[in-house]
């Protein structure tokens, strides 16, 4: 809040369920003032000096005799705010609408990303070293960002999250799946049974594709001039096409 604003409040006033804590970090994190008009007290007042403004952002609330459910008001306004930033990022990165929740399919490839970005006519400010070149870059594009994504709205995030979780689900379920096919041909745990982070099981998983000759023709992309498995090709590989690649070969 403004601290040219000044707000004057009468306890009495307080709703039923609402503390003076959490009536004063509502009015501090959220702009909210909370009074019941069938209590004792006097309604509050904002005083805001000479600039009137200052206190537009300040929304008084009556809750006319009814208690405050604080939980269910946080947890509803906490998913409001989540979701007003989650289109305030959307609407600010291509790239972030595609990982989060433009992608057709998950895991999002950074090959599908390249497309996305090229379909919208933009560059890929991750491949720019110098920042001020990327705020740059980043100035000129705006503008194609927000004409690309002008249907993108708060409903529209929020059905494509349902998907995307679907697809994650999904993801999971094969992964697992494929995993406990390969636990006797492939080092995917330690010997507690907890699975190994992702980079060891797939230098594991590698390390078994490489010992499949000659090179299948369907995977002819990750040989080398050599005609033999491309190590850096392999390792750069999703962790879910290795296993596929593995559960196939071995």
């Amino acid at each position: 809040m403004s601290k040219e604003a000044k707000l004057v409040f009468d306890i009495t006033s307080l709703p039923t369920g609402l503390s003076p804590a959490d009536f004063v970090r509502m009015y501090d994190q959220h702009g909210l003032v909370f009074w019941d008009s069938e209590k004792n007290g006097i309604k509050p007042k904002l005083f805001t000096g000479p600039d009137p403004s200052k206190g537009e952002e300040t929304i008084i609330v009556d809750t006319k005799g009814k208690e405050l459910d604080l939980e269910t008001f946080n947890k509803e306004f906490v998913d409001h705010e989540k979701w007003d930033k989650e289109l305030h990022y959307c609407l600010n990165s291509a790239v972030y609408y595609w990982n989060n929740y433009g992608s057709p399919a998950y895991p999002v490839t950074r090959d599908s990303e390249a497309a996305f970005l090229k379909s919208l006519n933009l560059s890929d400010l991750s491949d720019v070293k110098d920042s001020d070149d990327a705020a740059k870059l980043w100035e000129a594009q705006k503008g194609k960002v927000k004409e690309a994504l002008k249907h993108v709205n708060k409903e529209h995030l929020q059905e494509r999250a349902v998907v995307m979780e679907a697809m994650k689900g999904a993801y999971y379920e094969e992964v697992t799946k494929i995993e406990k096919v390969l636990a006797d041909k492939v080092k995917l745990h330690d010997k507690n049974g907890d699975k190994l982070i992702e980079i060891e099981a797939i230098q594991n998983i590698v390390g078994k594709i490489k010992t499949v000759s000659p090179i299948p023709e369907e995977y002819s992309k990750y040989r080398n001039r050599k005609m033999k498995w491309d190590h850096h090709m392999l390792i750069a590989t999703d962790y879910a096409v290795l296993l596929n690649i593995a559960y196939k070969l071995l």
